[in-house]
């Protein structure tokens, strides 16, 4: 008999930062960004009573789908994808955190997700990248707008040892 574990695919940390605009890095959305959790086993709804206790007290709604969080899965993912960490950035106000488990959680919901980015044009300088492209069905963040189509503008920097961290992604200024 053959037994095959297929590991969960690596999260691609800046097309999931595409979910959301930002004018720098500390303005990144983490609703958005990490809208489908940190990509490791276990990561849904798997959390103790106490913890579950916990979110209720905080005014949480534990019992929809939850995605669990580690405070350290969120840091290697900004310090990959932007070059900052948790503490650089405002975490959701709806975001409940389990002490126990030093972790944050969201609940899941399949009604914002964003439609799929479609590249027109890259622009590459040797040290700035500037992506321009296009996605169906676009909530503007922070608002109630739905955008059928979006047309955005994602910047890059590639930093002096071959990292490239997200800078920006914009709707363009008419």
């Amino acid at each position: 008999m053959w037994t095959f574990w297929i590991s969960p695919p690596i999260p691609n940390w800046l097309a999931r930062s595409l979910g959301c605009i930002y004018e720098k890095p500390e303005g990144i959305d983490l609703y958005y960004m990490f809208y489908l959790g940190v990509g490791y086993p276990g990561s849904w709804n798997e959390i103790s009573e106490e913890s579950r206790r916990s979110l209720v007290d905080q005014g949480f709604y534990p019992e929809f789908d939850l995605q669990i969080m580690p405070v350290h899965k969120l840091e290697e993912a900004l310090q990959e994808t932007f070059g900052i960490g948790l503490a650089d950035v405002t975490i959701p106000k709806y975001w409940g955190y389990i002490e126990a488990e030093d972790a944050y959680c969201s609940n899941h919901s399949d009604a914002y997700f964003p439609g799929v980015p479609v590249i027109t044009s890259v622009e590459d300088d040797g040290t700035h990248i500037t992506i321009h492209y296009t996605m169906e069905g676009y909530w503007i963040p922070g608002s109630d707008a739905f955008l059928d189509k979006a047309d955005l503008i994602l910047s890059l920097i590639r930093n002096d040892d071959g990292t490239i961290h997200a800078v920006s992604n914009l709707l363009p200024v008419n």
